[in-house]
């Protein structure tokens, strides 16, 4: 996996938040809405799971749970900010 600078700004201004723990960063794991065949989901988490991969970038940390590691490993994970300061993360194929 790899981030792009919009995702590694915006991961970096949220656990920047003095209110966030430091060992804090984005999980991404299955969101159980759909049995077969799961989206992703991303959060701000306290600390990794117990069986998480933890990705470090440049002091940003992400935590991909085990079960979608495979679905990840070759993506790039985004980010952009909406007019309301609402954070949209994408994760994408790898162009080039």
């Amino acid at each position: 996996m790899e981030l792009t600078d919009a995702a590694s700004e915006v991961l970096g201004g949220m656990t920047q938040d003095p209110t966030v723990p430091d060992a804090a960063g984005l999980r991404i794991c299955a969101d159980e809405g759909d049995v077969e065949r799961p989206a992703l989901a991303a959060a701000l988490t306290a600390e990794p799971g117990a069986d998480d991969e933890v990705l470090e970038f440049g002091g940003v940390r992400v935590f991909v749970d085990p079960a979608v590691a495979d679905r990840v490993a070759d993506r790039v994970l985004d980010a952009e900010v909406g007019p309301d300061d609402e954070v949209v993360f994408h994760i994408r194929r790898r162009t080039g």
